[in-house]
């Protein structure tokens, strides 16, 4: 996910208004002291440290649930069932992939 950011800081592409300090206002809405700390503070983390707690994030706002996983799992187990059964035809990645002009 990292190696596909656009040339330039995250900041450049993320937070154009960005120049050092962090703005106390966001699109007309003041933020609160806690969220202005915060930000200050991850700012002085190393890019490494920065990027963990961009993915955590990020991650805290797509999770999809308890339920949508446990679907998914469900899911998994079944197909390798019916592939074990003999139900379900497995294919060469590399075809596939020529098939539909993938790289």
């Amino acid at each position: 996910m990292l190696g596909c950011a656009p040339q330039g800081t995250v900041t450049d592409w993320l937070a154009p208004q960005f120049h050092g300090t962090i703005s106390t206002e966001l699109w007309g809405r003041r933020r609160p002291e806690r969220v202005v700390q915060i930000l200050e503070d991850a700012l002085q983390l190393p890019p490494l440290d920065r990027a963990t707690v961009i993915e955590t994030l990020l991650a805290s706002l797509a999770h999809p649930g308890a339920r949508i996983d446990e679907l998914w799992a469900q899911e998994a187990e079944d197909r390798i069932v019916a592939f074990d059964a003999g139900h379900l035809q497995a294919y060469d990645a590399e075809k596939v992939f020529t098939a539909l002009d993938l790289p």
